[in-house]
């Protein structure tokens, strides 16, 4: 009888071969830890790649001059998603157009509380007539697109973002 058990594990030694029970788990657990850095970093890539950015680069209506006007007495500043920008009110009949990416980490500036647009990362305050720095630890304030008035139309042209250190009235376009 020993020499029998001897010889089935013999046997089954040649048959496992170097596959024990903790190289197994071993390999399960790298394995499966493999296919979770994988999953994250395409889920990663998935969502910080832009994808609805068919109105970047071209010129976007923001409406008509008297709508605009209307609108900013009313709500103090008008937000346009398909062209990420909101159109603020700097002075009496004229308007700015500044991006709502934040300056210091790039994410959008979105917290208004009435006087302020705040970064919900950050806390840089930024002003919310001009896009101005008010507070916080952004480098520049808010960068700005030129607008154009068309057929009575607002155009802002989103392919032609102006970096800026502070608000200057010469930024801003009469609505006339």
């Amino acid at each position: 009888m020993p020499l029998q058990c001897e010889r089935m594990v013999q046997r089954c030694t040649l048959r496992l071969g170097s596959h024990t029970h903790r190289n197994f788990t071993r390999y399960a657990f790298f394995s499966l830890l493999g296919v979770l850095a994988a999953t994250s970093a395409v889920a990663t890539v998935r969502s910080v790649y832009p994808t609805k950015t068919t109105s970047i680069g071209v010129g976007v209506s923001a409406g008509s001059v008297a709508d605009g006007m209307k609108v900013l007495r009313e709500e103090r500043y008008l937000k346009n998603i398909v062209g990420r920008f909101y159109l603020l009110p700097a002075e009496a009949d004229r308007v700015i157009a500044v991006s709502w990416v934040c300056t210091d980490l790039a994410f959008t500036v979105h917290d208004f509380d009435g006087l302020f647009f705040r970064c919900p990362f950050c806390g840089t305050q930024y002003h919310g007539k001009t896009g101005a720095v008010k507070y916080g630890i952004a480098p520049r304030s808010l960068d700005y697109m030129p607008i154009t008035l068309t057929d009575g139309n607002v155009v802002i042209y989103t392919d032609q973002v102006m970096v800026r250190d502070a608000y200057d009235p010469s930024q801003t376009t009469l609505l006339k």
